[in-house]
């Protein structure tokens, strides 16, 4: 993680809320459905839910702690100027990628919002809008992370040793 203020904090928070959102849900289905024998219909849903947005929000902690699995060898050996130019081609290459896939979603989430889902009668929009809201995020926050490696001249390796 680049030094200083933990930009991602809101985020880190919201990711273990959504997770302990999951697991009470979760719990809530099996005890209801084997306990009391009357099973919440709307607890999947929502459970479901709560899963698709914690994965694009932990992605965007991932992003800017720098923690995607990757092949850090290479960056090990390359040391200044270089390193931070592998670093960069690599970071361009993920923004390009995120853009594409915000981009490309922006359509399916329009698409979606005329259906509704199930129980909780919610838009599908709402499923489907985790990938481009958490990509652009994604952008904001590797592009946030690549500033402030840039500005202290350290290459990711530097920072996370």
């Amino acid at each position: 993680m680049p030094k200083g203020r933990d930009l991602a904090l809101p985020f880190r928070i919201a990711a273990a809320l959504l997770l302990v959102a999951i697991v009470t849900l979760t719990v809530l289905q099996v005890v209801f459905r084997f306990v009391l024998g009357s099973p919440l219909v709307w607890s999947e849903e929502l459970a479901r839910l709560a899963v698709l947005w914690m994965t694009f929000v932990g992605a965007i902690v991932c992003c800017w702690d720098g923690s995607h699995l990757r092949v850090s060898q290479l960056p090990t050996y390359l040391k200044g100027w270089l390193g931070r130019a592998l670093y960069g081609v690599n970071g361009a290459v993920i923004i390009v990628f995120l853009a594409i896939l915000a981009w490309t979603a922006i359509p399916i989430v329009e698409m979606a919002h005329r259906q509704n889902r199930g129980a909780l009668s919610l838009p599908v929009s709402y499923y489907r809008s985790a990938a481009p809201v958490g990509a652009v995020l994604m952008i904001a926050y590797l592009g946030l992370r690549w500033w402030r490696l840039c500005r202290n001249r350290q290459t990711r390796v530097e920072v996370d040793q």
